[in-house]
């Protein structure tokens, strides 16, 4: 679908993406660890996500936009690869959580009742 001569550029900038994602999360675990003593519940969870939206929005200012879907690419296949994509996307995370979920709950029964 893309441009061969460009694979590793985009492989190096998927990783930055990955890497930015990775920061963002360590900044907002330490923003939470400051404000943990904060009395207003509000603080302690608006505070972390802005400060995580901001590393994300930074990161998508700085990074390129790489667009190589010629203008002769089938419209209707690049919108069932986004659909699928999506679909994935929200499939693995929803089991996942439900599944951290379930086993969070489960652990915190066995040590209430030891």
């Amino acid at each position: 679908m893309g441009d061969p001569d460009t694979i590793n550029e985009r492989t190096l900038w998927w990783l930055a993406a990955v890497v930015l994602g990775l920061v963002a999360i360590a900044v907002a675990v330490a923003v939470a660890k400051v404000l943990a003593n904060q009395d207003l519940h509000t603080v302690r969870i608006v505070g972390p996500l802005i400060a995580f939206l901001l590393v994300v929005g930074l990161g998508y200012l700085v990074m390129p936009t790489i667009d190589e879907v010629s203008d002769d690419f089938p419209a209707s296949l690049l919108w069932q690869f986004r659909v699928a994509s999506f679909t994935v996307q929200v499939t693995l995370w929803a089991a996942l959580g439900f599944i951290f979920a379930f086993l969070t709950e489960r652990a915190s029964r066995v040590r209430a009742v030891a």
